[in-house]
């Protein structure tokens, strides 16, 4: 007897029953709402071997692998409707009904994985037919053993970690897992570890779960979501300026017409991004400067845009830069706002001056400053 196919039975029957009778808790996330899409391949008896179409092909009764697994509900339902559409998935549920003799159901949850555009880490579920939610949250994996980190993209555009069947999970903590846990390892050792080609937009190799094998992840598509322009002021922390216009500090705007929302030193310089795609420039001639208070700060404008100048001895001010994207009036403009400090220092540096001269401080208010330096005594 087979046992652990026995065993992946059992638990992919209890994975149709559960959904069926509402015992399984349905996790939605919407589909469009998350980067990633396309399948991955568990394994499992297929039809036909020549194709890796999915999801049509595999036999629903097999069960030697976790079969297709769907990183995004509009793989099925493509106009996010609610209700499967793609010819492929209606005719695998149709065959899974036949096989299980039961009707079929065509409602189809939102759900989805995302990965971020840089390092940090996945979220989301995947869905597979044969052993449902696959979970890549990080409190589901907490219990694997050997210890998993959360399922994450390193900065050299690995993934790393683990993910989770919730089904197993399940079942384990009901002690009726035969020994199963569910947790799939991505950075198992082997030089085929699931890497992101960001060149092609897609997953390039294998996942490994212990109980169920290796995961082919190459038909995992990575699509960047959409977004609208953005507008961000650097650096991302200004220093503090010294007042009495004697205090200046520098700040750039920069601009990104679509894609992921420009931050300043996610990647360091904000000029280096990866998605070629996108547009990023610095804002010169199309950017309005503006201080909230003037006595407390000045910003350049034509002249020097972006040049902060302290004016008073203290306090502080909002600066906002204001970008005209397309010169059209009735276009309302994308904004930017900075808080900058102002205040006085002692110049020069206290341990410059002799201990016990005093002197003013940047903004002019005279005896603010003490030297502490100890000085030789200036012979008689």
């Amino acid at each position: 007897m087979n046992i652990t196919r026995n065993v992946s039975i059992v638990i992919a029957g209890m994975v149709f029953a559960m959904a069926l009778f509402g015992l399984f808790t349905l996790h939605t996330f919407a589909g469009t709402g998350h980067s990633v899409s396309g399948w991955a391949w568990g394994g499992g008896v297929d039809l036909d071997s020549t194709t890796a179409d999915p999801p049509g092909n595999d036999n629903p009764a097999g069960y030697d692998g976790m079969g297709w697994i769907s990183f995004n509900s509009t793989n099925c339902d493509t106009d996010s409707d609610g209700t499967v559409d793609d010819p492929d998935c209606i005719a695998a549920i149709d065959a899974a009904a036949a096989v299980g003799g039961y009707a079929p159901k065509y409602a189809q949850a939102d759900y989805g994985v995302s990965i971020p555009m840089g390092a940090g880490d996945l979220s989301g579920y995947a869905w597979s037919d044969y052993y449902g939610w696959i979970s890549f949250e990080d409190a589901d994996i907490a219990d694997c053993a050997p210890a998993l980190a959360p399922a994450a993209r390193t900065a050299g555009d690995h993934i790393t970690g683990g993910a989770r069947i919730l089904a197993i999970k399940e079942a384990k903590a009901a002690l009726n897992a035969g020994g199963y846990d569910g947790c799939i390892v991505f950075d198992h050792g082997r030089a085929d570890e699931p890497t992101i080609d960001t060149a092609a937009g897609a997953l390039t190799g294998y996942a490994w779960s212990s109980d169920l094998g290796w995961i082919d992840m190459s038909a995992v598509a990575l699509t960047p979501p959409v977004l609208g322009p953005s507008l961000v002021i650097c650096p991302a922390t200004p220093p503090s300026i010294e007042g009495g216009g004697s205090g200046t500090v520098q700040l750039t705007a920069y601009y990104r017409d679509s894609g992921i929302p420009i931050t300043c030193g996610t990647y360091g310089d904000p000029t280096d991004w990866d998605v070629t795609d996108d547009t990023l420039t610095a804002a010169a001639d199309e950017t309005t400067w503006s201080s909230a208070d003037t006595a407390i700060a000045t910003v350049g404008n034509a002249t020097n845009p972006g040049l902060v100048t302290g004016q008073a001895t203290a306090g502080g001010t909002i600066v906002t830069v204001e970008y005209d994207i397309d010169s059209n009036p009735s276009t309302p403009n994308l904004t930017a706002q900075k808080n900058i400090s102002v205040g006085c220092t002692c110049v020069p540096t206290q341990d410059s001056v002799c201990a016990g001269v005093v002197y003013a401080d940047s903004c002019g208010a005279a005896g603010s400053c003490i030297g502490t330096k100890v000085c030789p005594l200036i012979p008689q």
